[in-house]
């Protein structure tokens, strides 16, 4: 990475842990976990109100503050509806990170002291450099080939440390073994997690609110998937050819992130459930894809959902996993709109 500049120093966060009101309270309180909640003071709990633990299903005691109420679903701004369409983009300034100069790392393992070599591998260290250039990800001194496993903390909280005050996206993308438990391996052998590499970077308060981008090309097991072809299609290499495989078009949404908790309202129910039916529900958002769908839910909870505890506002972060091919719509015609829909 290129030495830092009086105009490209290192970033300091601009965000902080949000404090609750003067008055105690939050924008949004009364709010129970489905699952262990963080540490909190001793406080007076309403007589006979319980929430449900998501790890154990056991009843524990909840917390909540004086006040439950979720609030209503705070749509994003966005562009004028247009007379010809009648339709909200999603894709406006409140939705949209910054685009700028990004920064980067990139790990390619082809040769190993014990295990076998990854013929090909110097093709990938092309195509990643490539796509670093058209997205104009800067990855000066942060390019490394046949790098040993017990270096990847080193090398990833470096660049952790040295992000520019400029920089508007990360990406590290890393090629090499990988094994069933989840490591990406080293050329000696010793490997990382991918959610440890994650959490490098996002423990880091002065990286919040940047993107960032994850490409593992590692193996997770041993398995090989099959590909399986249509009972009509003759040529699985014909243009739209109907195939799958037995781990695709699956799409995991979970309301929160590895490791937190999620929260529920006892008036008004679980947060992401809520703000997921009223998305769906809202006509500005019927030509979305699902993803599309879940990354404005995300915004939204993140953006207007807060819990109240010990002085400070918790939130959720809800996240998926998807193997999709296709986009999932579901923007049925209505009666009276079937030009706003085609």
């Amino acid at each position: 990475m290129a030495d830092s500049t009086a105009t490209d120093k290192p970033r300091k966060s601009r965000f902080a842990p949000q404090k609750a009101n003067e008055d105690g309270t939050s924008d949004t309180s009364g709010a129970q976990t489905d699952g262990k909640p963080p540490p909190i003071k001793q406080i007076n709990i309403p007589k006979g109100s319980k929430g449900t633990s998501a790890t154990s299903g056991a009843q524990t005691e909840a917390r909540p503050p004086p006040k439950a109420n979720v609030p209503e679903l705070a749509v994003p701004k966005t562009k004028p509806e247009t007379a010809e369409t009648g339709i909200v983009t999603v894709y406006d300034n409140d939705l949209n990170y910054k685009y700028g100069q990004g920064e980067g790392i990139i790990i390619v393992n082809e040769n190993f002291k014990k295990l076998s070599k990854r013929s090909g591998a110097k093709k990938d260290l092309e195509y990643l450099t490539n796509i670093y250039e058209k997205y104009n990800i800067k990855c000066d001194n942060n390019t490394y080939e046949d790098l040993e496993g017990s270096s990847f903390f080193d090398k990833l909280d470096n660049l952790s440390d040295n992000v520019a005050e400029s920089c508007s996206v990360i990406f590290v993308s890393i090629s090499s073994h990988g094994d069933e438990s989840g490591k990406v391996l080293g050329s000696d052998g010793f490997g990382m997690t991918v959610l440890d590499m994650v959490d490098i970077l996002q423990s880091n308060e002065n990286l919040l609110g940047i993107p960032k981008v994850f490409i593992m090309q590692a193996c997770k097991g041993s398995k090989k998937e099959v590909k399986y072809k249509g009972a009509d299609s003759t040529d699985t290499k014909q243009k739209g050819a109907d195939v799958a495989t037995k781990a695709g078009d699956t799409l995991i949404a979970y309301s929160t992130s590895e490791g937190f908790v999620s929260w529920r309202d006892p008036k008004n129910g679980s947060w992401f459930l809520k703000i997921l039916h009223d998305c769906v529900m809202d006509p500005r958002y019927r030509n979305l894809h699902l993803v599309e769908i879940l990354t404005v839910c995300s915004n939204l909870i993140i953006t207007e959902c807060a819990a109240n505890e010990s002085g400070y506002n918790f939130t959720e972060t809800p996240s998926y996993y998807s193997t999709l091919r296709r986009f999932l719509r579901f923007n049925q015609e209505e009666k009276g709109d079937k030009k706003a829909l085609k």
